[in-house]
């Protein structure tokens, strides 16, 4: 894809930095436009028409897409299996913490050993969530999984343990019922919770 001008190729690669933190993302867009307008100007300089530098440089330098990915690769290489590994702990301990809330409906009581366990690997994931301030993209892609996770995987699980506690005790369980329809809004605060989160996190 040519582009006709800077500001065309700025704005291309914006939505590129789609998942960088707005502050980071406006810093890398901010030296790549000087960048390239210090070239430009370098060309017009050395005589080539305004018009014709503009195309020289954006035609010869890096598309937008390759141009984000090299940037991210560049700057997190060091920190990659670190970056892994938290990123992987972040959303491991929600999903956990969710799944072991969804188990008393399969287990047609309030055991107190789910509850509390998922409780508090959930509330461990709040926290975590909450307070944690500078975020990498490949951390926000992670926990950007989250809701199509509730979405996807667990609602449609607490409806499988359900149907399997019917047929398991030949009729509705109440309890599994009822327990079933609280855990579901437990799914939707912490869907609405990640979703506000991520919102936070690209208004940085």
């Amino acid at each position: 894809m040519t582009y006709s001008s800077v500001n065309e190729y700025i704005n291309s690669l914006k939505k590129s930095l789609v998942d960088f933190p707005t502050n980071e993302r406006a810093s890398i867009l901010e030296e790549i436009e000087v960048h390239l307008n210090e070239k430009i100007n370098d060309l017009i300089k050395s005589g080539y028409s305004n018009e014709a530098a503009i195309n020289k440089v954006l035609t010869e330098f890096k598309p937008p897409q390759e141009l984000s990915e090299e940037y991210l690769k560049d700057n997190y290489k060091t920190n990659d299996h670190f970056q892994n590994t938290t990123s992987i702990a972040i959303i491991n301990i929600g999903l956990f913490g969710l799944s072991f809330l969804a188990l008393p409906i399969l287990k047609e009581s309030l055991d107190l050993a789910f509850i509390i366990f998922g409780g508090l690997l959930t509330l461990i994931f709040v926290i975590i969530v909450t307070i944690k301030k500078h975020w990498k993209p490949d951390e926000i892609k992670t926990v950007n999984v989250i809701p199509k996770v509730i979405l996807y995987l667990l609602s449609p699980a607490s409806m499988l343990f359900l149907w399997i506690s019917i047929k398991s005790s030949e009729g509705i369980v109440m309890f599994s019922l009822y327990y079933m329809f609280v855990y579901w809004i437990i799914l939707l605060l912490i869907w609405l919770f990640v979703k506000l989160i991520l919102k936070k996190i690209r208004l940085q």
